[in-house]
This record gives C-alpha cells, structure tokens and sequence, in this order.
C-alpha cells in the first residue's frame, strides 16, 4: 500500500477515494470519480471493487455504554483491512480514513466488540 494524500478538502472532499487508491496502490486520478460527492458515487465503488472480485459491505458501528465500538454481527477477522468513515468530534462532515481490525469479539449474538488501527489518515 502506497499512502495517498486527498488533494481536495470540505464538501466536495476526496479522503475516500484517496483512502481505495491507498489500499488498491493505484493513482488517485484512477479512482478521484467516486468521491462522495458524486451523486453515482455509492455505484461507481461498486463497479470498481466488482472488477476486482470485491464488494462494498456499509455497517453503522456504534459505541455501547462504556465506550467501546460495537459490530450489530459478525466481527471482520483481525488484520483485515477498511476503510472507516465517521464525523469527528464538533465536525460537520465525514472523513474516511484506511483501518485495520486490531480486535473483534463477539458480545452477544448481536453484537461484536471492534478495535481499530489507522494506518492511514488521507489529511
């Protein structure tokens, strides 16, 4: 994985296309047309993970009473790689940023425990 830098910032931000071309080691020119901005964009991610055997798989993760980070299923094995999008504290948009599950277990048939590692924040 090559670290990409977005080079556009605010609304019409690329973190998340600088976030595939980091994990995918392709330009950012390769992938800056899914930004979310896009009105297609949610489509056009598809279609390139598609071409590439994969698929976007989108799960809210909430915190529980003590903070932690919550999966509603199944915990992703630990080492895989993501990308993770939230607001950050007092922020009015979302920013992307590539993680790696450092932690999953299940708590409850519903719900699973999640640590995340970024290895990469596109600012």
């Amino acid at each position: 994985m090559t670290p990409t830098l977005q080079t556009r910032f605010g609304s019409d931000g690329n973190c998340w296309p600088a976030c595939l071309a980091t994990i995918f080691d392709v330009p950012l020119s390769a992938v800056d047309h899914l930004a979310a901005h896009y009105e297609d964009w949610h489509e056009q991610t598809e279609a390139f993970l598609q071409e590439r055997g994969l698929f976007q798989n989108q799960i809210e993760v909430k915190q529980d009473a003590m903070g932690r980070n919550c999966f509603p299923f199944i915990a992703p094995p630990q080492g895989t790689i993501c990308v993770v999008v939230g607001k950050r504290w007092g922020a009015s948009i979302a920013h992307a940023v590539v993680a790696k599950v450092k932690y999953g277990q299940a708590e409850s048939p519903e719900q699973c425990h999640l640590e995340f590692e970024i290895i990469h924040d596109p600012l």
